[in-house]
């Protein structure tokens, strides 16, 4: 007598960067998978280990494809009003508290993708720990005799030009990562809304929203090239396999917002206004919002996007 035929179905997610990542990365990605899987009978503390860090930058990317699907719709938006206003100048703003949310979902998962990797090279030079500032101190210590730990370095190093201040803290100073997780909501140091000024001929000029100092849609694309080339390239050092130069990870989200302060004029703020300026709402409640007007360099407008 036999027993009743059992049927499984498993399927394979095949994110590999939610469409942020080149191919490349996206091989690299697969190649690690395929290590995980072929070596899990015989370390499989080791390979949870490796996986937990594709699964925390994985994380990451996705918070970026929802705040890359909010800057698409929010293009649309724009747009579809310029439609209904062809000819006419106007001032296209959103709240976008749905980004900012995943917006600071993307500063604590990118902490702890950085903390799950430090964990895991930490614990190889009997150091273990999980403080990401921490790891270029442990690493120095090994990169004169070990060449695992010199390459590891060197992505930390070219990495920390984008993680320190925003992720990582720099000397005594919060990260903008701690202030958030600890002290406030991010849209309390917001600078700048999203924002969209279409102009009468159909043009338009994206404006990022600004958090403290950090664009959210700026440092959301920076954060595909620089968390996914450090855990990438750390694991596949770790365990053999080809690493990539960093221009091998920018973003495959071309993003066209521009930064509203990058352009302002050095002067006081209720100087004259010139030909060349603009006004932006730099912040907004249930109820209201404040609008200033300021004088902007020229160059600004050579970002300017076709919407119709």
């Amino acid at each position: 007598m036999t027993g009743p035929k059992i049927n499984y179905i498993a399927k394979v997610g095949e994110n590999k960067g939610w469409r942020l990542l080149g191919d490349e990365p996206q091989m690299q990605w697969k190649a690690l998978e395929r290590y995980i899987a072929e070596n899990w009978g015989k370390d499989k503390a080791g390979m949870k280990a490796i996986l937990g860090c594709l699964v925390k930058l994985d994380a990451c990317l996705m918070q970026i494809s929802r705040i890359r699907e909010f800057y698409d719709k929010f293009i649309q938006s724009a747009s579809d009003n310029a439609t209904k206003n062809k000819g006419k100048e106007f001032l296209f703003v959103l709240n976008g508290q749905e980004a900012i949310a995943d917006f600071e979902s993307l500063l604590l998962h990118g902490r702890a993708a950085l903390d799950r990797l430090t964990w895991l090279v930490s614990e190889k030079y009997n150091s273990k720990t999980q403080s990401y500032r921490s790891l270029e101190k442990i690493l120095n210590n090994f990169a004169h005799k070990d060449q695992k730990a010199k390459n590891i370095l060197e992505f930390v190093n070219i990495s920390n030009s984008w993680v320190l201040g925003l992720l990582a803290t720099v000397g005594n100073d919060e990260s903008f990562r701690d202030f958030v997780a600890h002290k406030i909501a991010s849209i309390e140091k917001r600078v700048t809304c999203f924002q969209i000024h279409v102009m009468t001929d159909g043009k338009c000029i994206l404006l990022d929203c600004v958090l403290d100092r950090f664009p959210v849609f700026k440092s959301s694309t920076e954060a595909v090239k620089f968390l996914s080339y450090l855990v990438l390239n750390s694991l596949a050092t770790i365990v053999e396999q080809k690493v990539y130069s960093i221009d091998k990870y920018d973003s495959l989200w071309e993003n066209k917002a521009v930064v509203f302060a990058d352009f302002v004029l050095d002067e006081p703020e209720n100087s004259p206004l010139g030909k060349n300026h603009l006004r932006v709402v730099s912040d907004m409640n249930p109820d209201n919002f404040v609008l200033r007007t300021r004088n902007v360099r020229p160059d600004i407008f050579n970002h300017s996007i076709k919407l119709l």
